[in-house]
């Protein structure tokens, strides 16, 4: 926004500062309206740790004990390369 206001005066600053009006407005609208979906999530994803006493990052050791078998057992020639499985975040995709 600072960028666009310190142009120097042509005929593009018009342009440019409107579209940079808009972006903005957008980032705002659309982190807004995702916010509340995030923060239920995280919340309902803390809640259902807390019910399955399961310590905060325990998902993510598990993976990464898993894949770094997988990896030693790859390298020894006793696994295959696609089953390794992916990693993925605690989120899932948002």
């Amino acid at each position: 926004m600072t960028l666009a206001l310190s142009l120097p005066a042509n005929p593009a600053k018009s342009l440019i500062l409107a579209a940079t009006y808009a972006v903005v407005f957008f980032s705002i609208i659309v982190q807004r309206s995702t916010l509340g979906f995030v923060a239920r999530r995280t919340v309902a994803t803390q809640r259902s740790r807390r019910l399955n006493n399961e310590p905060p990052g325990s998902t993510e050791r598990v993976l990464a004990a898993r894949c770094s078998v997988l990896a030693r057992l790859r390298d020894e020639g006793r696994a295959r390369p696609q089953s390794a499985p992916r990693r993925t975040s605690s989120l899932g995709a948002l």
